[in-house]
């Protein structure tokens, strides 16, 4: 087997547990659940990065690919399920919710499969906002998606689903820290309090 194709096996056999211990198959594990709020971990996407050569002649390299990716900075185009997204001038990274045949590092391409290394949560509702504007500084349009630092000390990869909604993938060394700031977050940004 090609070390960047992942089936769905030998997925299974690397992540029998997700970095907060959600078993394979499980539910999402809720991290927080209050009024106009709802943060998740999102277990076992696959995740990978695919890198193009400075040297390689683009429009023929991305024609080799059978996706559509974003020309738009920090852009990304697909859906909740299977994006792709474009996080530095050369560099896209696929983030699908099933298991998929990943192209071949050759050419002008080189693929690296970061499933293992990054963990993923998903925050929802109202609320979702004013949790994130806690904890950075970026605002980012529909279909955005950027690498910044969330609560001035955590690099994280942001996405923005929707007017509500929000993805944020994470080194999983320090998915549980993530995990508590958000919990804590969701009841220090409650209406009221």
């Amino acid at each position: 087997m090609n070390q960047n194709t992942l089936t769905a096996r030998s997925l299974s056999m690397l992540q029998a547990v997700s970095a907060l211990g959600t078993a394979l198959g499980a539910a999402p594990r809720v991290i927080a659940e209050c009024a106009g709020l709802r943060v998740v971990e999102e277990p076992f996407l696959q995740l990978a990065s695919l890198r193009l050569s400075k040297k390689a002649d683009r429009s023929s390299a991305l024609g080799a690919l059978p996706f559509d990716l974003p020309s738009t900075p920090n852009g990304w185009t697909g859906s909740a399920e299977l994006s792709l997204a474009r996080f530095e001038p050369n560099a896209w990274m696929l983030i699908s919710i099933a298991t998929r045949s990943l192209p071949e590092s050759q050419g002008p391409w080189l693929v690296t499969d970061l499933s293992s290394r990054l963990a993923s949560f998903r925050l929802q509702g109202a609320r979702a906002p004013a949790v994130l504007a806690s904890a950075t500084s970026v605002t980012l349009p529909p279909a955005g998606f950027t690498r910044t630092l969330f609560a001035e000390t955590t690099p994280v990869l942001l996405q923005r689903l929707g007017d509500n909604e929000y993805r944020l993938l994470i080194d999983v060394s320090l998915a549980e820290y993530l995990s508590s700031w958000l919990a804590d977050a969701s009841q220090m940004t409650v209406p009221g309090k």
